[in-house]
């Protein structure tokens, strides 16, 4: 029987990291990552502020263009998060592999992304209900007004007929 041996090199992580550890300069690559979706997420929570005014003052077309401004920040965020995704899981042996004052960066960054991601995902979720209830309610409102007419059309005088072919017997 043949056995095979596997050779550690520099290029793995070691036992319990994640892989994106093995590679030089990985810490400062984690925090630059945290920085950016903090930055993002930061951005996001602007946003909705702006789009909970518009969406009170009933500016459709302006809610809008919000929306398709946030966009490239949310795909911006979702490739951040492919950096951040290979700790997720592992952060207690990662945190454990950081000098002290590297881990206590990192760890504030983690709590506040926390905190501040939560919070955009609430305003959205509260944002999101606001623009149903307003579509809701406009729809309500044109059926009511679909009914009105019918109403109204049904009381509507009727028009005299002139016939314009009669059918006579000689």
């Amino acid at each position: 029987m043949h056995q095979r041996r596997v050779r550690m090199t520099d290029q793995h992580a070691p036992q319990g990291l994640p892989e994106a550890c093995a590679h030089p300069g990985w810490e400062k690559s984690l925090i630059e990552a945290l920085e950016t979706a903090l930055d993002l997420y930061g951005e996001l929570h602007r946003l909705a502020a702006q789009q909970a005014r518009l969406i009170e003052e009933d500016n459709t077309e302006a809610v809008l263009d919000l929306l398709a401004r946030r966009e490239p920040l949310i795909a911006q965020l979702a490739e951040v998060s492919g950096t951040i995704e290979p700790f997720d899981g592992a952060w207690t042996a990662v945190l454990d592999r950081l000098d002290q004052t590297t881990r206590t960066i990192v760890q504030q960054r983690l709590e506040t992304l926390g905190t501040i991601s939560t919070r955009v995902a609430d305003e959205d979720q509260r944002l999101r209900d606001r623009l149903e209830l307003q579509r809701d309610t406009i729809r309500d409102e044109l059926a009511e007004l679909s009914t009105a007419r019918s109403a109204l059309g049904a009381y509507a005088p009727v028009a005299e007929v002139n016939p314009v072919f009669q059918d006579r017997e000689a």
